[in-house]
């Protein structure tokens, strides 16, 4: 019976919470979606490490150039792009420069673009990949990710360094922040759904779900025993308050509560009504 009872204003509480947490869900994929496109916006630089190579960056075509240049660019076609290797969570690119040499990059890709080959007449003669500005990191590779280029078939021309064209520039990862939102939307309905349990049962609309004797200890920080009693105590008293014997009703809630009997008269004139579940529906002052 109390099941039957309580289990419509649970379906309105969690469904109500539900649809505000899907709500929630939703504006921050819309969020999402700005960062998202945000991150993908072009810095153009001529000197910073991971930016789009601007018109002032140096162009090298082979290894001895890199090494004489403080930061620099380089232009390959889509037949110097050789490989892509995963190692520690990073992602590198091997890549053959004009000189016939391989290196290894470490690549801010939403920085790299394409541009045109034109003569004089601007006639069109295919494009190429402008790399993201970079610099040379001399720092002996380690041997499993020398193992890992070989073992894709590749032999890099000199492993005592590679290219940083990253810097300081975040990747963008959807999966992460899809992931915080959903957990925040989770957190906002449950808090939401305790909410709407709390404002239905205090309002005395509906039954608590669980016997909250747990709230004897929260009386003073509610409005004057606007707490919740179960058990015998508060039907006895619930009796002698409609036999109109209020000396009585305040004195058994003395002994229930562990309250003065000053204090239980006080009480007594601030309750409007108990209900049933021992839910007390206390006077606005």
């Amino acid at each position: 019976m109390i099941m039957r009872r309580i289990r419509i204003d649970f379906y309105i509480a969690f469904i109500v919470a539900f649809s505000i947490g899907v709500l929630f869900n939703f504006c921050a994929g819309k969020v999402i979606d700005v960062l998202e496109d945000k991150s993908h916006e072009r810095v153009y630089s001529d000197t910073e490490i991971g930016a789009a190579a601007g018109e002032g960056t140096p162009v090298v075509s082979s290894i001895e150039e890199m090494m004489e240049e403080e930061y620099f660019t380089c232009y390959v076609s889509g037949s110097m792009l050789v490989e892509t290797v995963y190692y520690n969570s990073k992602s590198y690119r091997i890549y053959t420069l004009a000189s016939g040499e391989s290196v290894l990059v470490d690549e801010y890709f939403y920085h790299t673009y394409y541009d045109h080959n034109k003569d004089e007449d601007n006639t069109f003669h295919g494009s190429y990949k402008v790399l993201p500005v970079g610099r040379v990191i001399k720092k002996q590779l380690e041997d499993e990710l020398i193992y890992k280029i070989n073992e894709k078939g590749y032999e890099l021309t000199d492993t005592s360094f590679y290219i940083d064209m990253h810097g300081d520039f975040k990747d963008f990862s959807r999966d992460h922040f899809e992931s915080i939102a959903l957990n925040i939307s989770f957190a906002v309905g449950f808090i939401i759904f305790l909410l709407i349990r709390y404002i239905m049962i205090v309002s005395g609309l509906f039954p608590a779900l669980f016997p909250l004797r747990f709230l004897r200890s929260w009386k003073k920080y509610i409005i004057y025993y606007g707490v919740v009693y179960y058990g015998e105590g508060i039907d006895k008293i619930s009796a002698l308050r409609k036999q109109g014997d209020l000396t009585n009703a305040a004195f058994e809630f003395s002994k229930l509560a562990e309250v003065s009997q000053e204090e239980a008269v006080k009480a007594m004139e601030y309750w409007r009504e108990i209900y049933g579940e021992g839910i007390l529906n206390i006077r606005e002052e």
